[in-house]
This record gives C-alpha cells, structure tokens and sequence, in this order.
C-alpha cells in the first residue's frame, strides 16, 4: 500500500490518537483513490511547472515532496514552491528531514504539517514534539 501511496494512486488519511486515549480507541484511517495520469500528461505538469516556477525551484520542491513520500504529486511540490517562498530553504530543509524521519504511518508526516496556516499548525507540532528544538522556522517569524 505504502507504493500506491507514493506514486499518488492511494491517499491514506491517517488519524491520530486524541490526548488520554489508548491507540485501540482512534478513529479509522480514510483511503481515498488518487487521480491517475499518464506518463505524458504527468510530463506536461512538470514541464509546465518548470515554465511557470524555474526548474531549480521545482526541483528543489520535488526533493522535499520526496522526502516525505509524495514526489510524485504535483500539487504537494506546489505546496513546498509556496512554503518555500515564504520561508528559508534551509530551515524548511531541516523541518523536512525530521518530518521524514518519522514512521510512514504517522499522520504528522505530512504535507499538512507545512502548509495552511503556519503558526497554528506549528504550535500543534510543537506541543506534540515536546523538548525538541527543531524547527527555527518558527523563531524569526512565530516565536
């Protein structure tokens, strides 16, 4: 399952645990069917991407996308593109890196953790990564 979710075939919902709740009690995981493309229409996306964003940037976005499992979406790289305009590349590298460390089936690997709105989710990820200082993304423009 874990190869049609990296090819975008399969997206898996993975839920979390609430606070106090033993992990027999968490809610089902959602598996959704992806939108399949064929291998031209997927070269069109990247070429198109590369026009409308540079090549470098795009090629940098899919290393992050990558890294996290999901370097074959297009709208994934569109997010880290996003993220990385906003943010240092370095500091979303390093964010990235231990995002990817994490077991496959944990719902915090994800692009979700990177993109929407920032500070909430980054708050949340704080709390949820305790004592770690990982993320000096937030320090310039959060903390």
């Amino acid at each position: 399952m874990r190869e049609l979710e990296k090819y975008g075939v399969l997206e898996i919902k993975r839920a979390r645990i609430a606070k106090g709740v033993g992990h027999e009690n968490r809610e089902p995981s959602e598996y959704l069917l992806g939108i399949l493309y064929s291998e031209k229409d997927m070269e069109k996306k990247w070429l198109g991407m590369e026009k409308l964003y540079g090549k470098d940037t795009v090629a940098k976005a899919r290393e992050f996308s990558f890294m996290i499992d999901k370097g074959y979406s297009p709208k994934v790289v569109e997010n880290f593109i996003r993220i990385m305009k906003e943010y240092n590349e370095n500091d979303v590298r390093k964010a990235v890196e231990k995002v990817s460390s994490m077991r496959p089936d944990n719902p915090l690997r994800n692009i979700r953790i990177f993109s929407g709105d920032f500070e909430e989710r980054s708050k949340r990820l704080m709390n949820h990564l305790r004592g770690l200082f990982i993320f000096k993304i937030f320090e310039r423009k959060h903390l």
